[in-house]
């Protein structure tokens, strides 16, 4: 087996998981990465492969980033994040995020209602407050605070109030949903 060499991560944010943490989080899990011996390239984005001709071939030597440096390789991966599967809610004329453009979510309330009667979005599909998480853990939020109200009754002595979405911290992704 031949080394893999060094690896370095080019991220367009500051720190990784920029959208699901706070920079406190997010530092960490910067230090966590270096630690263990990979490089982190913040706030740049790849602009162009690099290659060298050789022979008839063409062979992968680097990445152009946006700041003109170039990052050496021989093999490059890119991981684009997640994009909503709207393109049904869509055709339906269910409101979504980007002037119905698709992929960026289906845009859901508090109560995770969609612009259609009795028609909710949860997980990764759903735009809650104009962003889209792509963890597991505010699915599975979504999903606890629909089935609850989804399955409550009202009876002769009383119901129970609906669970809703709630922004425990307007700029802190880390703690948006309670």
């Amino acid at each position: 087996l031949e080394e893999i060499g060094d690896v370095t991560i080019v991220h367009r944010q500051k720190y990784p998981l920029s959208r699901q943490l706070d920079s406190a989080g997010g530092a960490i899990v910067l230090r966590r990465i270096e630690n263990l011996g990979v490089q982190v390239l913040g706030n740049v984005s790849p602009k162009a492969l690099v290659t060298e001709a050789i022979g008839n071939d063409h062979v992968l030597t680097g990445v152009e980033l946006d700041d003109n440096t170039i990052v050496s390789c021989r093999i490059a991966v890119f991981s684009v994040g997640i994009r909503s599967r709207d393109e049904l809610a869509i055709s339906v004329g269910i409101k979504c995020e980007g002037n119905n453009q698709g992929g960026r979510g289906i845009t859901v309330d508090n109560y995770l209602r969609t612009s259609a009667p009795n028609v909710y979005a949860i997980g990764e599909c759903a735009s809650w407050m104009g962003k889209t998480y792509g963890l597991i853990a505010p699915g599975i939020e979504m999903a606890d605070i629909l089935s609850f109200n989804l399955t409550q009754t009202e009876t002769t002595v009383g119901g129970f109030a609906p669970r809703k979405m709630v922004c425990a911290v307007l700029d802190s992704p880390s703690s948006a949903l309670v």
